[in-house]
């Protein structure tokens, strides 16, 4: 099982433009990590193509690159899987639903990604639907189902169905069959007021049972690929936050690396 980092992982020093595309890569080299996914807060889509083509040859004979987008308009799409070849990458994970989409016509995300899947075979790049806030995991699979490709799996967050109120193990088990990738963090949640608070944490200081998880996978013979992730929130300052950042990454990935068998 590969152990890779999310460009989620670099949030906030990505947003303060601290971290960039090639930096990102070069602090996933420095951890020894074999795969990444450059995803849309790394908008790679939209740097000229000879700069794609130039990390392409710098970098995708050490590691495997895949991308991540949101969205399924045909034209965008298109232009993503594009740019994601002119990387070198392999794999692109998509969250279904646009920005500002708060509730998802199935039946048109469905009509647009299958214009799309020639597209996936000529590249010769797959596709990972991602669970997220809009649909619940059986949609998802419905919308897998429909597009009835093989170079189309889905990208399993161990947290993002909560907002459906449903829980990381039944997410997981609605979706084993056809995980090829998981989108892990940990999180802690605490009473505040009359409610609720779901923030990130470490890995490991969380509620996230990774064995609980690995157990599931086990029993349906998937062994994905593991990409790091976080949702913690800014500190005081950005150097504590970009320092804080920096250390939960690396801690993260060590200790996946002790707890995955």
């Amino acid at each position: 099982m590969e152990i890779g980092l999310s460009s989620y992982s670099y949030r906030w020093a990505i947003l303060s433009k601290k971290m960039d595309l090639r930096g990102f890569l070069d602090r996933s080299l420095s951890m020894d990590l074999s795969c990444v996914q450059i995803c849309e807060n790394l908008p790679f889509h939209l740097i000229r193509p000879a700069e794609r083509m130039a990390i392409r040859d710098e970098y995708a004979s050490r590691m495997r690159i895949e991308t991540g987008f949101r969205g399924h308009d045909p034209k965008q799409l298109q232009r993503a899987l594009e740019a994601t070849a002119e990387l070198g990458g392999t794999m692109m994970r998509l969250v279904v639903e646009e920005v500002d989409e708060e509730e998802l016509d199935i039946d048109k995300a469905i009509a647009d990604l299958k214009s799309v899947i020639p597209l996936l075979d000529k590249l010769r790049i797959d596709l990972s639907l991602e669970n997220h806030f809009v649909l619940k995991p059986v949609d998802l699979v419905a919308i897998l189902k429909a597009l009835d490709s093989p170079r189309v799996s889905i990208c399993f967050d161990c947290f993002n169905s909560i907002v459906q109120n449903i829980g990381t193990y039944q997410a997981l088990e609605d979706v084993v069959q056809h995980i090829s990738r998981i989108h892990v963090k940990d999180v802690q949640i605490r009473r505040v007021g009359t409610g609720f608070l779901i923030s990130g944490c470490p890995m490991g200081e969380g509620i996230l049972e990774l064995e609980t998880v690995q157990a599931i996978l086990a029993t349906h013979g998937k062994a994905p690929s593991y990409y790091l992730e976080g949702w913690i929130d800014q500190l005081e300052t950005e150097e504590e936050t970009l320092a804080f950042e920096d250390k939960i990454n690396n801690d993260g990935i060590n200790y996946l690396r002790r707890n995955i068998k």
